[in-house]
């Protein structure tokens, strides 16, 4: 598809434009990134395989633990929480969708603008939603019904609305992480309920 052409007509053109150029521009430094990581891990693995493998791993490892402890920074989480998941994708926020990336552990749903690895930047918006108050995830229209990339997460009080052009399955994911973590919150009540009758 490289040297392709695609045509679109919409009424929501700037919206559309700005949205796919953002998503553009984080997938050419993502591909940049891991283009240079390549390199370095194919440089070293020839100077010395076994040893090279073994850095390789403990360097991703790193830097995984430090993204993760980065995030939980910027949600003013507990630095013992885990992001298990992570996806590009835009939030509705007065009247326009802003990219930013979501998060998910095994307690809450995140979304931020920032990013530790300064993949694009954005106004500054974060959102911290416990899963265990998630009531309903269901797919919504985006743009004016123009893209079928839209969803909304509920609370007992609020609906959140994001876009992400893998909904199907951003959507699962979610729901998925939900139900985790409302069978884990029934376990350890049933566990104290019991204990306490004994």
């Amino acid at each position: 598809y490289e040297h392709e052409k695609y045509h679109f007509s919409t009424v929501f053109r700037e919206e559309l434009y700005q949205l796919l150029n953002q998503l553009w521009s984080a997938e050419v430094k993502r591909q940049q990134l891991m283009t240079a990581s390549t390199t370095t891990t194919t440089a070293t693995t020839t100077a010395a395989t076994s040893t090279a493998t073994t850095t390789s791993t403990s360097f991703l490892e790193l830097e995984k633990q430090k993204n993760n402890s980065q995030y939980c920074k910027i949600f003013k989480l507990p630095q013992s929480e885990f992001f298990q998941h992570s996806f590009f994708c835009s939030f509705y926020h007065h009247g326009t969708y802003v990219l930013g990336q979501a998060l998910v552990s095994a307690n809450f749903f995140c979304y931020t603008s920032e990013n530790p690895t300064s993949f694009f930047s954005a106004q500054s918006i974060t959102l911290v939603v416990p899963l265990r108050r998630i009531v309903q995830i269901e797919k919504v229209k985006a743009f004016g019904g123009l893209l079928n990339s839209g969803f909304s997460i509920t609370t007992e009080n609020h609906t959140f609305y994001f876009s992400s052009l893998a909904r199907k399955k951003h959507v699962e994911l979610i729901s998925a992480a939900v139900q985790q973590c409302n069978a884990a919150s029934t376990t350890t009540t049933t566990t104290t309920t019991t204990t306490a009758a004994t």
